[in-house]
């Protein structure tokens, strides 16, 4: 059973397997209940969560300043976590933007 198991992760986590070649790509910038390849919807919805996160850690980023406490922003994992989801969203607006977009992908 370990074996498997050690050979199984072994072959997973080869150097091969971490390059950008997933196939199908669109699994990136398609969400699941989706039928066709695009969607307005999809992407107004993206670009309204990358808004969102944005201006909480604008106002978060405010609030520290007039308090005086920025130089203790980054201590607390709070903060971590609301500009991780920033930049996730943003990236995800993005690629979805670009997808899109993208006369290719039409």
């Amino acid at each position: 059973m370990t074996g498997k198991f050690v050979s199984a992760c072994k072959e997973e986590l080869k150097v091969r397997n971490c390059g950008f070649a997933h196939l199908p790509a669109e699994e990136f910038v398609k969400s699941q209940w989706q039928t066709r390849t695009k969607s307005i919807f999809f992407l107004l919805y993206r670009l309204a969560l990358a808004i969102f996160f944005t201006g909480v850690v604008i106002n978060s980023v405010v609030v520290a300043v007039e308090r005086g406490e920025f130089g203790k922003y980054f201590i607390y994992l709070t903060h971590w976590g609301i500009l991780l989801c920033m930049v996730t969203s943003i990236k995800g607006a993005i690629l979805v933007m670009i997808w899109y977009f993208h006369p290719e992908y039409a």
